[in-house]
């Protein structure tokens, strides 16, 4: 687990790796990733980069559950179930339930930058 440089097999783009929690190695590489994010949002205001509409190019990353620590039940299950019927793939007991995580860097959208893509 961890970094994933591979992007074969139609995996996206936005794709960073799997990582373990369990794991000490995937913690760090993961806070790694955490600290390139965080200096990539930081560099981008102090040289001034633009993209085509005029706003700054920030970056986020968001995780994805994808195994527990525990089953649970939900109020619509049957029985312990890992993911929320209709949740849209969420596991069931948020991300303190999550034993491994995925991670994705996503373009940031603020709400300015909305407001002035509206008014064009």
């Amino acid at each position: 687990m961890g970094i994933n440089f591979n992007r074969s097999n139609g995996i996206s783009e936005s794709y960073v790796g799997r990582f373990d929690k369990e794991n000490p190695e995937d913690m760090e590489q993961l806070d790694i990733v955490k600290q390139v994010v965080r200096w990539m949002n930081k560099d981008v205001k102090d040289l001034l980069k633009y993209d085509c509409g005029g706003t700054f190019k920030k970056w986020r990353l968001e995780y994805k559950g994808r195994e527990v620590y525990k089953k649970m039940k939900t109020k619509t299950s049957k029985g312990p179930v890992k993911y929320k019927p209709n949740g849209f793939g969420t596991l069931v007991g948020g991300m303190k339930n999550a034993r491994v995580i995925d991670a994705y860097i996503y373009r940031r959208y603020g709400y300015y930058e909305d407001w002035y893509r509206i008014q064009i």
